[in-house]
């Protein structure tokens, strides 16, 4: 009988992700992200098959300009099936060009609602190019 338990046990781990694993991974991305780690995120974050469809170059072009991210909150997780939908609320300063030349720093809030899927037991974030 207890043979049967501890195999009930190992198998129940070996479903998938558990529950809180899309909330640690999303918070893992927004905090490679407030640090502009965008290799970090590119290799070990983004959805396998969105990397075969954009080249990694134009991805981290298309971050370079990206703003300051102060400070994030994961307001909510949700989970259905192999999808998943994060909403992270954002303290930034955005640079906006002046009129007469030059750039000025604005501190914004903003909420930033993030895909994610979940292949072969891990949740991956799909950001496009």
């Amino acid at each position: 009988m207890a043979v049967f338990a501890t195999f009930l046990a190992f198998a129940g781990c070996s479903e998938g992700a558990k529950p809180a694993d899309l909330a640690d991974r999303a918070e893992r991305y927004m905090d490679l992200r407030q640090k502009g780690s965008w290799d970090a995120i590119w290799t070990g974050m983004v959805d396998p098959e969105v990397r075969e469809t954009i080249k990694r170059a134009a991805f981290m072009e298309r971050r370079a300009s990206s703003f300051d991210i102060v400070d994030f909150e994961i307001v909510s997780v949700d989970e259905k099936g192999e999808e998943g939908l994060v909403v992270a609320k954002m303290d930034t300063i955005l640079p906006v060009l002046k009129p007469g030349g030059g750039l000025m720093r604005i501190p914004r809030e903003l909420d930033d609602s993030q895909k994610w899927v979940l292949r072969e037991g891990r949740w991956y974030i799909q950001l496009q190019g």
